[in-house]
């Protein structure tokens, strides 16, 4: 625990250093996937530089997961704290929690957790964050927030307790709110935490709201254990609007100091709350920011000789105390927190500067989402998969009646089936698209007196194969094939350089960055140009000095192979096909000259006499061999569909195309 002010992206970047992230597993209230993606996901990837742009970063995603660079990542949060105005563009793994109901109120699941597991020399260590921060810019950037750190690491600082309470937690969240089984982050994690190498540390508990109550465990770890506490110090942005829990702690004799939040020159409390409180004895006390909004969760309990403090998620409210109940009769939240212990006779208070007699201003807040419980409309539980190496759209079984809105003609029945192929659905192109550039699912759901709409993350599997919002044009392509067994590092560096430029101009409507002024080029020097571009690619994929190889780089050279033919990405052959049909629809390149294209592509590359030998050696798995192959197929009998159309419709009889198809025979 810190108690200087501190930015947490910096303190978690100095935690992993360059050390690699093997799992990183999140919980979160409120989630914003594209701060998520851009502020928070860099930093498990601390070898990769990534820079002030979207683009170029999600294009630098799809390369780091071509080399397998990116760890297990998980993120649960409230299904009713997700940000409406963005979606999850990367590939990881989302748990949207729907709380259970009692009538039409409902509590939050309001944890807010990051373990990062990294891998050491000689042992993993554990990075465990618990605080008031979500997952969005408010919460990393913006609040004043209170959040403590521990590392964790077996045999070295591995007290049993917290140990066992935190795995604990994990299995529980997971069993109660997660549709399937354990996903490779939290096993791996929960597989850590399982270890018996224990030390003696002492001095901090762990306290979640599936072990019970916030106020039994007051009782048990404070109130039961030293007799002298006689003041706390309460920091929460949200109060219970009655003094019951007043009374719980005034039953202790302490005197109670509570830090008003506020916003400029407003308090942020009911007026009521204020006097009521007031009158049970409370006293309050100026925010120690008046400028930021304080979301901070603290509790200090002082005694004669030890201090208390307890950093977490749970707010001076009814459900935020509650625990999880035997019976679904109360409205409860799942919280989260820390206790520390310290010896100190003498030590220095949170709380400052009394209110006293001055004027107070009051806003109500009563409707902000975090404090809400009341009248919340219960979302069916349904958890989407995109298949991208299918384009399918799964989900699992709905009780309720709902359909899936896709476009005013494409609603589909969410109880009829489990599954189905986007391609098959009317205007398929344009949904498509419209899923890529913003993965979010509308549902209709339909009851006896009306129609509610509700909102869902899909989760998206075989990310590597999702179409690319952003394209280069096929001379772009060309560049960064011709940098190929330069080495990463400098593809990227061009790669994100070329982005930069580009995402000033205008991009196009199929999604390609362009120049607001496109050159003229010499037809001959262009056919030549791609023609080299295809030659280095081949050169690189498959030429004589991939045998000589040791094993690690075999499989190394196994993904670029999987990645250049059938992922897609702005330098990968998906991409390079698409900008020259699009040149050829166009009418930029001659019909013949786009056939010997196709015809080199389909015979030089994807049906390289090598290249079944080559991935039978280089594939590190049966189920990786068999996996590119079958996308292999697919792409040959695509381009056979497409060379049958395009000789079909240029001005060339096929058999006088022999010629030529003897040449990709030698």
């Amino acid at each position: 625990m810190h108690n200087e002010p501190a930015i947490l992206k910096d303190r978690l970047k100095l935690l992993i250093g360059d050390r690699k992230v093997r799992a990183a597993l999140f919980y979160t209230f409120n989630f914003d996937p594209k701060f998520f993606e851009n502020y928070v996901m860099p930093l498990l990837v601390p070898e990769q530089q990534f820079i002030n742009n979207s683009i170029a970063n999600n294009i630098l995603w799809r390369k780091l997961y071509k080399d397998g660079k990116i760890p297990p990542i998980t993120v649960y949060y409230d299904q009713y704290g997700k940000s409406p105005d963005s979606a999850p563009m990367l590939d990881y793994h989302l748990v949207a929690v729907n709380m259970p109901s009692v009538g039409k109120n409902k509590g939050n699941f309001h944890p807010k957790h990051s373990f990062i597991l990294l891998e050491g020399a000689s042992s993993d260590s554990l990075i465990v964050i618990t605080g008031s921060n979500n997952i969005t810019q408010g919460g990393w950037c913006e609040n004043v927030e209170c959040i403590s750190e521990y590392v964790l690491e077996n045999k070295v600082n591995y007290p049993d307790t917290l140990v066992k309470s935190l795995r604990l937690f994990i299995q529980n969240a997971q069993q109660q709110f997660a549709l399937k089984q354990n996903n490779i982050a939290e096993g791996l994690i929960i597989k850590y935490l399982s270890k018996i190498g224990y030390t003696g540390h002492k001095g901090i508990v762990y306290y979640n709201s599936f072990q019970g109550s916030f106020y039994d465990f007051l009782l048990e770890n404070i109130f039961n254990t030293d007799p002298t506490i006689n003041e706390i110090e309460i920091i929460s942005p949200y109060f219970k609007p009655d003094i019951t829990l007043i009374k719980h702690l005034q039953n202790h004799d302490l005197e109670i100091k509570i830090e008003m939040p506020v916003m400029g020159d407003y308090c942020l409390v009911k007026e009521k709350v204020y006097n009521d409180y007031k009158a049970a004895g409370v006293r309050w006390y100026e925010a120690s920011d008046p400028v930021r909004t304080v979301h901070s969760k603290v509790y200090r309990f002082y005694g004669e000789k030890k201090i208390y403090t307890i950093i977490g998620s749970v707010n001076f409210t009814g459900p935020g105390w509650a625990g999880v109940p035997e019976i679904n009769n109360t409205v409860y939240n799942i919280e989260s927190a820390l206790l520390y212990t310290e010896v100190n006779a003498n030590p220095e208070k949170l709380l400052r500067k009394e209110i006293l007699n001055r004027p107070l201003k009051f806003m109500d807040i009563d409707k902000e989402l975090e404090n809400k419980f009341e009248e919340r409309i219960n979302s069916p539980d349904i958890e989407f998969v995109i298949d991208w190496a299918t384009q399918t759209i799964k989900w699992s079984k709905v009780k309720e009646v709902c359909r899936l809105y896709l476009t005013e003609d494409c609603q589909i029945s969410l109880n009829n089936g489990k599954d189905v192929l986007i391609k098959n659905l009317p205007h398929s192109k344009e949904i498509l698209d419209s899923i890529v550039r913003n993965p979010i699912f509308k549902v209709i759901e339909t009851l006896p007196t009306e129609e509610r709409i509700h909102y869902y993350y899909p989760n998206q599997i075989r990310f590597d194969q999702k179409p690319i919002e952003y394209r280069f044009s096929a001379g772009d392509i060309i560049e960064v094939w011709e940098l190929l067994g330069t080495g990463d590092e400098l593809l990227n560096d061009w790669i994100t350089n070329r982005v930069e430029i580009l995402a000033e101009f205008a991009e196009d409507e199929s999604g390609r960055l362009v120049n607001e002024i496109s050159e003229s080029k010499n037809l001959l020097n262009e056919m030549a140009r791609h023609l080299f571009g295809l030659v280095q690619l081949e050169r690189f994929l498959f030429g004589a000095q991939i045998w000589k190889y040791t094993v690690a780089q075999k499989t190394g050279h196994f993904y670029n192979l999987r990645y250049y033919l059938i992922h897609d990405n702005v330098d990968t052959l998906t991409s390079y096909l698409k900008d020259i049909d699009k040149m050829h629809i166009d009418k930029k390149m001659p019909g013949g000259y786009y056939w010997l294209l196709l015809m080199i592509i389909k015979e030089k590359i994807y049906k390289c006499k090598d290249l079944n030998a080559i991935i039978k050696s280089f594939a590190p798995l049966d189920a990786d061999k068999k996996e590119l192959k079958t996308a292999i197929e697919k792409n040959i009998a695509s381009l056979e569909t497409s060379l049958s159309n395009l000789e079909s419709t240029i001005d060339i009889q096929p058999k006088k195309l022999s010629w030529a198809k003897t040449l990709f025979e030698l």
